[in-house]
């Protein structure tokens, strides 16, 4: 923004426990299924939800939940959605 400087700037910062480096982080773009996040090291991809409160008036503080783990055994270079990927449907669908 002109004119601000960046310590004037009203910025977030969230993190979660990881049990290994992240190489890449990929939220869902789909409506559908927006509180996803994915991320991936040397061996697995985790799926979790992610929930903030300047996107949800009905959460107090950022909200983290672990779903899966998706064990691969080689270093993920990145991660692309599905637009069939749901936590609202029973049971989750993650694709």
């Amino acid at each position: 923004m002109p004119g601000k400087l960046q310590s004037e700037m009203n910025l977030s910062t969230y993190s979660f426990p990881c049990l290994e480096l992240v190489r890449s982080v990929e939220f869902s773009p789909f409506f559908q299924s927006s509180e996803l996040i994915a991320y991936g090291g040397d061996k697995r991809v985790a799926v979790s939800v992610c929930r903030f409160p300047e996107e949800d008036p009905e959460i107090v503080d950022f909200h983290f939940e672990h779903l899966t783990d998706f064990y691969n055994g080689t270093c993920v270079q990145g991660i692309a959605w599905s637009p069939n990927s749901s936590v609202r449907q029973l049971p989750h669908l993650v694709q």
